[in-house]
């Protein structure tokens, strides 16, 4: 008996790391929609996570889900040190992997100080997760600001992916979101298994779900202006200050929207940014600058999204991926994205957007006045349909769990 337990591949999905927002429930459910594509006579998945919630959709009969005990969430809490929790989190894992006689390990939340605690640990099943901000792009994002602290960062971040090839025997497979120039270069560089899996698109926002309301009338902008979208959790990569810039020359009638809250770290500079950004849109006939910071639901973005023109998503100083792009490719709007990463390739293969230098206002400015000119071009050439039908829940699923 216990040899046929031992020759079936058994995998735990464990997140450690799970709050009740963002990716983190957008991702798990997408694996409990999926797994049953999956699962087969050979073949078992487990879930593991720190905590439950009731957005997370594991009345799944097919999902078979663990949560840690109460003292060991506890544990976890009163942890002080980042360093030591990874650690902590590690224990866990190897004992619920123990006990549920797992194979094989995927790493939800996989961030480089878990390497410590796999190369000082033993084990027997092979590891995986998803690689979030890989080591290459912040050696190319260091050089670009100049920073000796991020280029520190960036030996560190190496210097720890490093040392999973010392335990490469035991490594089964490391995603990288919408990456392969990455993906590739770090494979050739340690050896390992490392892929570009696409990150899917969420299916509660959506174009057929909107609320039935106006922006125009809500925002009390200009139904005659061209409105262009920055969407998410605002800080200084958002890059809004350049875009105000530069829209600030623009001669057009254009309206700006900006949706989200400011992270704790950027409050006091946004709220300086804001009364600026205000006085100038009152000053402007042509241009109208409105902030909203309140929640807003998948419904109300959809909605949102429908009615604006243009998403701007020149982030400053990134060179990773971002789930915005495919957001606005699923409404079919043209974005304007940085001119260098992962999003600057999508936006070139599938025709998304228009790659911009971040750094430079008057190439922010003329990119915008192209893009309203040639909207209706633009939106027609984009490939948003194939976009979307390659970063589908049933790709993303099978990256992780075949």
């Amino acid at each position: 008996m216990l040899e046929s337990v031992t020759m079936k591949k058994r995998v735990l999905i464990s997140n450690l790391n799970f709050y009740k927002q963002g990716h983190h429930i957008f991702y798990q459910n997408i694996l409990f929609d999926q797994v049953g594509n999956f699962k087969s006579d050979d073949t078992e998945y487990f879930f593991l996570f720190n905590e439950s919630d009731a957005n997370l959709n594991i009345k799944n009969q097919q999902v078979n889900t663990h949560f840690l005990k109460d003292i060991e969430n506890e544990e976890l809490k009163n942890c002080k040190s980042e360093l030591q929790k990874y650690f902590i989190k590690w224990r866990f894992v190897r004992t619920h992997a123990k006990l549920l006689s797992i194979n094989e390990v995927f790493l939800m939340d996989f961030y480089e100080p878990y390497i410590l605690a796999l190369f000082f640990s033993k084990f027997d099943f092979k590891v995986g997760g998803i690689m979030f901000r890989p080591y290459n792009r912040f050696f190319q994002l260091a050089a670009r600001i100049k920073s000796i602290k991020l280029l520190i960062i960036s030996i560190r971040k190496f210097l720890l992916m490093c040392l999973m090839t010392l335990k490469r025997g035991k490594v089964e497979k490391f995603i990288i979101f919408n990456d392969i120039k990455s993906a590739s270069k770090i494979s050739k560089q340690l050896m390992i298994n490392v892929i570009s899996c696409l990150d899917p698109i969420n299916n509660s926002i959506d174009p057929n779900k909107a609320y039935n309301f106006s922006i125009f009338e809500k925002y009390g902008l200009d139904k005659n202006s061209k409105i262009i979208l920055s969407f998410g959790a605002i800080s200084e990569v958002k890059n809004l200050l350049n875009l105000i810039m530069a829209v600030n020359d623009v001669k057009l009638k254009v309206g700006i929207l900006i949706v989200g809250k400011p992270i704790k770290q950027y409050i006091e500079e946004y709220q300086k940014l804001k009364n600026d950004f205000l006085l100038t849109s009152s000053q402007k006939k042509n241009i109208r600058i409105v902030f909203d910071e309140n929640f807003i639901s998948d419904y109300g973005l959809s909605s949102i999204l429908n009615q604006v023109d243009i998403v701007f998503l020149a982030y400053k100083n990134f060179y990773f991926s971002s789930g915005n792009l495919g957001l606005a490719g699923k409404f079919n709007k043209f974005s304007l994205v940085p001119n260098d990463g992962p999003m600057a390739d999508l936006a070139i293969e599938y025709n998304l957007g228009m790659p911009v230098n971040p750094d430079s206002v008057e190439e922010i400015k003329e990119s915008i006045v192209y893009c309203i000119e040639n909207q209706e071009i633009l939106e027609n050439n984009m490939k948003s349909e194939e976009f979307c039908n390659k970063f589908s829940d049933y790709n993303f699923a099978k990256a992780i769990l075949t």
